[in-house]
């Protein structure tokens, strides 16, 4: 979505003046700005998508910040939202060092148009190589979970597959033993060899099944309809469990 890849800057500034010079600052060098009314409205856009924030020192003096402290710590893997603050006393501002901020960038309060949005522009091309990550990520994390399935299907194939594996057997190993121990009747031999044929047919689809596995893993089977007597089935199901 557009906001998942928001490059807008989010200005909280001492007063809403300070915000629009801000912000119409920020237009004319091509980057998009919102103004936050107050803390609780910050986190609500940092939610829908954000770029970099900026803030000034007396902005941190509000209990609020410890909110948003809270929702930057929280940030997934990937995510380091660059910060940028106005400070008067530059790095030396004691509510600087107490607010513990991450990937903060510090500028000298008042500061020039040009050292602010080179500050700006250089957050904005760090926080694109965040969403660079966070993008291979994801897919590494799509690429994970189709081995896995395609893993699973193949197993449920094969566990199925052995399973069916053994009931041509049955019949067929049934049918030899009553070869070799019957009067040569020819009518019982054709039977049993019908019989046979069937179960080895069946056998051999078997097979074929198993050397089409890669079919499995890519989810292109196809299952072949056809009308079937009842009859057989229960013919079918008779000469598998006739040796038991």
């Amino acid at each position: 979505s557009t906001a998942s890849y928001s490059e807008r800057v989010i200005v909280l500034a001492p007063t809403a003046r300070d915000a629009e010079v801000t912000i119409r600052l920020l237009a004319e060098a091509g980057v998009q700005g919102v103004a936050g009314r107050d803390w609780r409205h910050v986190e609500a856009l940092l939610g829908e998508g954000v770029g970099a924030l900026m803030l000034t020192e007396s902005t941190l003096a509000d209990p609020g910040i410890h909110g948003l402290l809270r929702l930057l710590q929280s940030q997934p893997p990937w995510s380091n939202l660059p910060v940028l603050m106005l400070c008067r006393q530059g790095l030396q501002s004691p509510a600087l060092r107490e607010a513990g901020l991450n990937n903060l960038t510090v500028l000298d309060r008042p500061t020039s148009t040009g050292a602010m949005i080179s500050a700006v522009k250089t957050a904005l091309r760090g926080r694109r190589w965040q969403y660079q990550i966070r993008d291979q990520i994801e897919s590494l994390q799509r690429a994970d979970r189709s081995l896995r399935l395609a893993d699973q299907r193949k197993d449920e194939f094969l566990a199925t597959l052995a399973h069916e594996l053994r009931n041509p057997l049955a019949p067929i190993r049934n049918g030899l033993e009553l070869l070799s121990g019957a009067p040569q009747d020819k009518t019982h031999v054709k039977a049993l060899a019908e019989m046979m044929q069937r179960q080895a047919l069946q056998l051999q689809r078997l097979i074929d099944d198993l050397l089409e596995v890669s079919r499995i893993t890519t989810g292109k089977l196809v299952l072949q309809r056809e009308r079937l007597d009842l009859r057989r089935v229960v013919e079918m199901a008779l000469e598998s469990c006739a040796p038991l």
